[in-house]
């Protein structure tokens, strides 16, 4: 371990500062919530390869997680179980997936392609869409 931080902004001095090869970040910490962090975080360091840890199960938060450029995402109920396993994955290169986050993607797809193209956007997505079938720029 090279060190421990205890808000967002701690995460991004450290990280700055020294050669991290994996970051295990909280979601819900002071100051910086963990997806704010992790953003940050890549766009500083976009290859260094992130676990997210988190109270809320992975069906909740893991797919914002992974398309923020999260390398994987554990509850904190099944991290002893798995942590060891998701850091040798994430540290060869890969992702780490449980499955039950496997299984909400793969639904999440089936569900997808009967949406309507519009219904696929984020809020930001359709806000912004909104904007322009308005007339905005």
């Amino acid at each position: 371990m090279v060190a421990e931080a205890s808000n967002g902004n701690e995460v991004l001095k450290i990280v700055q500062k020294t050669k991290a090869d994996i970051v295990l970040l909280d979601f819900d910490m002071p100051k910086k919530n963990g997806l704010d962090t992790l953003i940050e975080l890549k766009s500083i360091k976009p290859k260094l390869p992130v676990i997210i840890l988190s109270i809320f199960p992975e069906d909740h938060y893991g797919t914002s997680f992974l398309k923020a450029g999260a390398s994987g995402y554990l509850s904190k109920a099944s991290a002893s179980e798995r942590l060891v396993e998701a850091v040798r994955k994430v540290a060869g290169g890969g992702k780490y997936i449980s499955q039950e986050l496997t299984d909400k993607l793969v639904a999440d797809l089936t569900k997808d392609s009967e949406k309507p193209a519009h219904e696929m956007l984020t809020d930001r997505e359709f806000q912004v869409f909104r904007g322009l079938a308005s007339g905005k720029k």
